[in-house]
């Protein structure tokens, strides 16, 4: 009777492991709510007039987004409208940073949908435009994010054209010829 026992407690076991990881899977394709984004001065107000510990800590609370409570949302179904009003105050806060940039790259435009992509490259366009000489290599990903991605060669070829008139002594040299070559941009990439 001990053996019957032992295997009964396995069997329950189990099916109760089952049932946890359906309910658990069940709210992990869910993404938490996001709400819209503070006002630059009630992030100030918040951080006692830090903006670089701001910055961060808004970062990390948007990278994180449900993540706290066990959560693993998919990033599809975030309010990308909301996302970019996060990212904007984030990167309005830190004008050297490169954190906000980075997320809408990295993080967020990976997992986004044709139509997010071309918006999404175009807010990182706008970025780059707050400091070209330095952050050209997020317009070049915008490049490359709105024709691969967003399958617009047209929005690749406008995403680029600020490229060209780039000081040609301060960026790479295949930076400028960028505009002439964006044809090549939806063939044979990955």
């Amino acid at each position: 009777m001990r053996g019957w026992d032992t295997s009964l407690t396995w069997v329950l076991a189990g099916c109760l492991l089952l049932v946890l990881g359906q309910s658990l899977g069940r709210e992990a394709v869910t993404a938490p709510i996001l709400a819209p984004a503070p006002t630059p001065q009630a992030v100030l107000v918040a951080s006692l007039d830090d903006p670089d510990a701001a910055s961060v800590l808004l970062a990390l609370s948007l990278q994180n987004l449900g993540e706290a409570r066990g959560e693993a949302p998919s990033l599809r179904t975030f309010d990308l409208d909301r996302v970019v009003g996060w990212l904007r105050l984030i990167d309005g806060l830190r004008s050297g940073s490169e954190l906000a940039p980075a997320l809408l790259a990295l993080e967020f435009a990976i997992a986004t949908s044709p139509r997010g992509a071309r918006h999404l490259a175009r807010v990182l366009a706008d970025m780059s435009d707050r400091d070209p000489l330095r952050r050209w290599p997020w317009r070049v990903h915008a490049v490359y994010l709105a024709g691969r991605k967003g399958n617009d060669l047209a929005l690749a070829r406008d995403l680029s054209r600020p490229l060209t008139s780039l000081p040609p002594d301060r960026v790479p040299p295949w930076v400028p010829g960028l505009f002439s070559s964006i044809d090549h941009i939806g063939k044979g990439l990955p």
